[in-house]
């Protein structure tokens, strides 16, 4: 991320935090872990959405929706920035107009959700109206406009909502993105301007294993194009398949079916979304016919679009816009209802990672790099993906000896910016600004998914919130936060360890060639590079001499899910499947295993047992 814009985004913080009467998210009423379906509605096709233009006058823009019986409001900025903010006001009016309630809210450069809010109807069909208003002064700054985005989510069978086709309203409003139909076709060349596209990712070929689909997620913007395989005998074939996860936490949507490409092709295949943003998702699924021979040296090459965007500065850099793909939650949450546990992490507020520890093979320096970011990546996923976490779990994180910071933290309280004045910190408000901001990025609440910082000299970079006296019982969460930041000596019970190992085929789990990764006890993970490379994206170096490439944060991220306390999960697309060919992404049922395991109700139970992840064996059904 620019430093400017991260400058920019950290001043836009603090002014928000310096204002009277901001609202911090809360934990709602507690409720069972059985009761977390309750608290998720899937994508439903009867959602209705209106797009705010980008002509915005003075006065505002409003919507009218005719509604009856549970609906959920969804006000957000979508794929844009907020430079301004905006002042939101809705109304609800019953069948015969008497006004049943109203609320403004002010949307900031920071708002974490935007506006969220459930709506109970009588039976009779009642009116919501949503206007939103351009906060900065004098209307519109001719800056490049945002978008705000209006989603009205039924939640029950009975449950209606309809955005009235009327007048300038109709002309305004539009299908939900996931609703429209991007294209995909076979041509021969690229129809677009060479200026306008650029080759990003090679794929090599000669490391896909044979008769098992593979994936590779690409962050890639509205446009793909893979060209067909040089080197590809005649006789092999290559299946792909398509799908695009439109910015956020998904779900995934087909872009092109199993298409066949056969060695000597000149066919490439080009996909197009309705929707042009560059922190789009694309997931390749790649499954060769057969073994390519020793002299195949084949690879796919694939373009994209020329970003012609600037960098949003609350949305992750590609790397870790790419890791964001392994989520992919189909629902919408209700944020506000899981109560937080003390068991999600066992509690911890610091993370302690050795990589590689002792009895491993040894690596390189810029292996044991990209193997840090792979890890600091699952473990911001995992925290991302915990609804019943608390504030400041994991949110300092050790890599031999190097300290990372959630990069909210950072900008909550890290350096003062050269422009900004932070006030001084009293205990009472530093506790409302932790709680308030460190728990806001959750897994289906359209938050935005930030990566880990590093921090040289914590007592430093965080004097002033390290010097804040704070009290287990009065100001909690910033003790946990001290102590695990701030002071010399870890606190005990502080922190988690876990210690990563690269093994040349031998591991707890065995030596078959089929174990791609091993949890062998409560702390140990390792991987067998005797049989794989770790490849680690988008830089594309790799651990492991092995002739099989899987991706190590896929890896990692299912071996990180055992040391939560999650066990193989054989449904949907969990990352926790026992098989890399099904463990694709952390979804619905990921998710609600690891509230499961942290509420302490029916989830599973930590497993000391080693357990392996494998890849070309088939499983049933449990």
């Amino acid at each position: 991320m620019n430093s400017r814009l991260r400058r920019l985004a950290g001043a836009a913080l603090m002014a928000v935090l310096a204002l009277p009467g901001v609202a911090f998210a809360q934990t709602a009423t507690p409720v069972a872990a059985d009761k977390f379906r309750d608290l998720t509605m899937p994508f439903d096709t009867r959602m209705v959405a209106h797009f705010f233009g980008a002509a915005k006058p003075s006065s505002g823009e409003s919507v009218e929706l005719r509604a009856k019986g549970a609906v959920l409001l969804y006000l957000h900025r979508g794929a844009t920035q907020l430079p301004d903010g905006a002042r939101v006001t809705v109304v609800v009016k019953g069948g015969s107009g008497q006004e049943l309630a109203r609320w403004v809210t002010e949307l900031t450069p920071v708002t974490p959700h935007g506006f969220i809010r459930r709506v109970d109807l009588p039976e009779a069909a009642a009116s919501i109206q949503v206007s939103a208003v351009d906060r900065a002064e004098g209307g519109p700054t001719g800056r490049p406009p945002y978008t705000l985005i209006l989603e009205a989510w039924p939640l029950n069978a009975s449950s209606i909502v309809e955005l009235p086709a009327r007048g300038a309203t109709q002309a305004r409003a539009e299908s939900p993105v996931a609703a429209r139909q991007p294209t995909c076709k076979m041509v021969g060349a690229s129809a677009k301007r060479p200026d306008y596209i650029e080759k990003f990712a090679r794929i090599d070929l000669s490391g896909l294993p044979a008769g098992v689909p593979v994936q590779r997620l690409l962050s890639a913007g509205g446009y793909l194009l893979i060209a067909p395989p040089p080197g590809m005998a005649a006789g092999s074939k290559l299946t792909v398949g398509l799908r695009v996860k439109y910015s956020g936490d998904g779900p995934y949507v087909e872009v092109c079916p199993p298409t066949v490409l056969e060695g000597g092709t000149t066919q490439s295949i080009e996909a197009e979304l309705p929707s042009q943003d560059a922190y789009s998702i694309w997931r390749v699924e790649l499954t060769l016919s057969k073994p390519l021979a020793a002299k195949e040296k084949a690879s796919l090459e694939f373009t994209r679009e020329r970003v012609l965007v600037p960098p949003d500065p609350f949305r992750a850099e590609p790397g870790w816009n790419n890791a964001r793909g392994l989520a992919c939650f189909d629902r919408v949450t209700q944020f506000q209802g899981v109560r937080q546990s003390a068991n999600a992490f066992a509690g911890r507020t610091r993370l302690n990672i050795t990589l590689p520890a002792a009895g491993s093979v040894p690596i390189g320096s810029a292996e044991r790099a990209a193997a840090e970011t792979a890890v600091l990546q699952a473990a911001s996923l995992w925290v991302y993906s915990c609804l019943a976490c608390k504030p400041d779990n994991l949110v300092v994180v050790s890599v031999n000896g190097s300290l990372y910071v959630s990069d909210t933290l950072y900008m909550l309280a890290g350096p003062p910016r050269g422009f900004v004045t932070p006030p001084p910190l009293d205990p009472a408000r530093a506790e409302e600004m932790l709680t308030g901001f460190l728990g806001s990025s959750r897994i289906g609440t359209g938050a935005p998914f930030l990566p880990y910082r590093r921090t040289e000299n914590p007592q430093k970079d965080f004097v002033r919130l390290c010097s804040v006296n704070a009290t287990e019982r009065g100001t909690p969460t910033l003790k946990r936060v001290q102590e695990a930041l701030c002071a010399g000596k870890i606190a005990p019970g502080t922190s988690a360890n876990i210690r990563v190992n690269f093994k040349n085929g031998e591991t707890a789990c065995g030596s078959d060639a089929d174990i791609v990764g091993c949890r062998a006890d409560n702390e140990l993970t390792q991987y067998n590079v005797r049989d794989y490379r770790f490849t680690v994206q988008p830089s594309g170096i790799s651990i492991g001499s092995g002739p099989v490439e899987v991706d190590l944060l896929q890896a990692v991220l299912h071996e990180m899910g055992h040391w939560i306390g999650v066990d193989h999960l054989a449904r949907g697309e969990s990352i926790m499947a026992p098989s890399m060919e099904q463990a694709r992404c952390i979804d619905f049922e990921t998710v609600k295993a690891v509230a499961e395991q942290a509420l302490g109700n029916s989830g599973p139970d930590k497993q000391t047992a080693p357990q392996a992840l494998t890849l070309r064996k088939k499983f049933s059904s449990k």
